[in-house]
């Protein structure tokens, strides 16, 4: 990442990202991209990482139709997504990397442009929500696995060896036995089904 460019007394920086661009090159995005206060500015750069120049894009420009600011998500291709910013003199396309992050900056246009706060998301708080998403998968799959393996062996006659240990329903007792048995709780006299 290079030095920040250049800022009003009055701007300040709300996001930045890197390995953007305007143009896609064979060599890869070098650009950044930052949302200020007033406005977006992307910095060109190099395939070496040396700063070129400085494009200023005002926000107070930015076309607002309806309430609605004009940032969406576009494709340039199959493979990557763009942030088309629509101003009141023309179009700009900015070409990302990742769909979320052109999520999070449409966001984050809406809520400068609005004047609301904007608390930008971490790659931690992704990585977190796919965990969360991946771990709630892995537990229906789990449940749906064990359900069918156990309808199965119900069906076939099969029994289980799986030990259980519970508390009986009646005195709470400790009760250990074999899923799918039924025995007396040797403290109350209740049937217990393990």
């Amino acid at each position: 990442m290079s030095d920040l460019p250049e800022l009003q007394p009055d701007e300040t920086v709300v996001l930045q990202i890197n390995d953007v661009g305007i143009r896609k090159s064979p060599f890869g995005m070098h650009d950044e991209l930052y949302l200020t206060s007033k406005a977006l500015l992307l910095q060109k750069k190099n395939m070496f990482g040396k700063a070129k120049e400085v494009l200023r894009f005002p926000l107070d420009r930015i076309r607002v139709v309806n309430g609605e600011v004009q940032a969406k998500m576009g494709k340039k291709d199959i493979v990557t997504p763009t942030l088309d910013v629509y101003f009141e003199d023309g179009f700009q396309r900015f070409l990302f990397t990742w769909e979320k992050d052109v999520k999070e900056w449409i966001a984050a246009i809406n809520a400068v442009v609005k004047g609301e706060p904007f608390e930008p998301k971490g790659e931690f708080d992704d990585m977190m929500q796919d965990m969360a998403k991946m771990a709630a998968f892995a537990e229906r799959i789990s449940d749906s696995v064990v359900g069918s393996v156990t309808r199965v062996k119900d069906a076939l006659g099969i029994k289980s060896h799986e030990k259980v240990v519970l508390k009986c329903p009646s005195c709470g007792a400790s009760l250990a036995g074999i899923r799918g048995e039924t025995d007396i709780c040797p403290y109350c006299g209740t049937c217990v089904k393990f």
